[in-house]
């Protein structure tokens, strides 16, 4: 396809030229044609002049003293509208080009196109419609703190008791809502919320974006059978009134995520 456009591109060019070549060869006779008559005329002028008793010139318009002034003129307006015109086509040529140019950038990008959504439907063939819930709604969020916490039971405050009690509940897990859905074809795009904000610590994180963006974040890797998902919306909030020894996040996220239509 980039081959047939530089080939359209070059043919334009030559008929271009051809065009522009006939414009001057139709301009050029006329040129000179005025170039004479202007030449003749102030000959003609300057012989009447010196011959003031000679038979007056039959042109009535040849004995106007302003006559040579008009004929440099007419030459002048002449000349001025060849140049315009040649230059209104090279700009014209030119507006042209750049299209083109910006045609052939983009055709790349078109041509990935048909691969892409190959792609996208061969991840969805292998994929898990229940991805979200199996990888990332079981997870143990915060899990070093209420490792720590654990670890100290008997010897736990209220406050620590009630932290330790929130960690390890259901209330602090993912848990996503589907939204408004967008069809293409044989699949769908679904927008996916979550239900509530979680705490979260620095390596829950990096979990977490692993397993939807699909790539190695620090030490962790998305599990398999991931489908095609990216990230709508990214919400964080660091607790400055947590303990430092575990800095606390406040996580809120929304998606969208790639499903095939039922």
């Amino acid at each position: 396809m980039l081959h047939d456009m530089k080939g359209r591109w070059e043919e334009f060019t030559k008929i271009s030229k051809k065009a522009l070549s006939k414009c001057y060869i139709f301009i050029r006779p006329h040129l000179i044609n005025a170039k004479k008559i202007v030449s003749s005329t102030l000959k003609k002028s300057r012989e009447l002049s010196q011959h003031r008793n000679a038979k007056s010139f039959s042109l009535p318009l040849l004995k106007s003293p302003h006559f040579p002034f008009a004929a440099v003129f007419l030459f002048f307006c002449l000349t001025c509208y060849s140049g315009w015109s040649l230059y209104n086509r090279i700009g014209t040529i030119k507006v042209l080009k750049e299209k083109v140019i910006a045609v052939e950038t983009k055709l790349p990008l078109l041509a990935a196109i048909p691969q892409r959504e190959k792609n996208l439907q061969t991840s969805l063939s292998k994929s898990d419609p229940l991805y979200l819930e199996h990888y990332l709604a079981s997870m143990r969020l915060a899990r070093l703190e209420a490792y720590s916490l654990e670890t100290a039971k008997g010897k736990l405050s209220t406050p620590q008791a009630t932290r330790l009690q929130f960690l390890m509940s259901p209330e602090n897990t993912l848990h996503f809502l589907p939204g408004k859905s967008i069809k293409h074809a044989h699949k769908q795009v679904v927008e996916m919320k979550q239900d509530h904000p979680v705490e979260v610590d620095e390596r829950d994180i990096q979990k977490i974006l692993a397993h939807i963006e699909g790539g190695l974040i620090g030490p962790y890797a998305p599990a398999q059978h991931r489908p095609p998902m990216t990230i709508k919306k990214l919400t964080l909030k660091r607790k400055k009134d947590h303990d430092q020894n575990y800095p606390s996040y406040l996580l809120n996220l929304e998606l969208w995520s790639w499903k095939t239509s039922q």
